[in-house]
């Protein structure tokens, strides 16, 4: 579960990165220098990571 989080996260921010043209929007907010780049999939990976962890989390729980 938390290796599928960071991997959907890994993707959706490359996908952040890449696929802004394509869909018609401007890329200037996430591509302006190499460390935004870096920081836009960093933030992406790490909200898939929690996301998977709170899910962990969430499924553990005795309702």
């Amino acid at each position: 579960m938390v290796l599928r989080g960071l991997g959907y996260g890994a993707a959706a921010g490359i996908g952040a990165l890449k696929l802004t043209k394509p869909l018609g929007l401007s890329d200037a907010p996430v591509t302006r220098t190499e460390k935004t780049q870096v920081l836009t999939v960093a933030y992406y990976t790490l909200g898939g990571l929690v996301t998977a962890l709170t899910i962990r989390a969430l499924r553990s729980k005795p309702v």
